[in-house]
């Protein structure tokens, strides 16, 4: 683990792909489990929403050595499955991942994308999509 991933405030940049996959991750899930069938929800439903994920959502994440490479892992990453035989992985997490995580969604939520803008694109496939629709297919 470098010294960066250890101590550094900010998401290095080698995992902010992986980290906008789970913060798209965890909207989508909470979406899912508090839209009603029979309405849209409105902004300041949405938005509650939003914020309680970004403050609560990421706790398990952190760095994991594969093919010797550190990568990101937690729910909503894709994980390479494939060890070579005798070898283990390990995972290195900690607050720092969470602080990180929630900055992160934060900034694409609310700075980045928007909160209408996201919620209107759940909404617009909600219907018509499998769980997971975030997930950058």
């Amino acid at each position: 683990m470098t010294e960066e991933d250890q101590y550094g405030y900010n998401m290095p940049d080698r995992y902010k792909c992986d980290s906008c996959r789970a913060v798209m991750y965890h909207v989508d899930e909470e979406f899912r489990k508090k839209q009603p069938a029979s309405r849209r929800l409105k902004s300041w439903e949405y938005t509650d929403i939003l914020d309680d994920t970004c403050k609560t959502a990421f706790q398990g994440y952190g760095i994991k050595l594969v093919n010797g490479q550190n990568v990101l892992s937690g729910p909503g990453i894709k994980e390479e499955t494939a060890l070579a035989p005798g070898m283990g992985a390990i995972q290195m997490g900690g607050e720092s991942w969470t602080k990180r995580l929630s900055e992160i969604c934060r900034k694409i939520v609310f700075e980045k994308v928007g909160e209408e803008e996201v919620y209107s694109y759940f909404y617009n496939n909600f219907q018509s999509q499998e769980p997971g629709s975030f997930d950058g297919k």
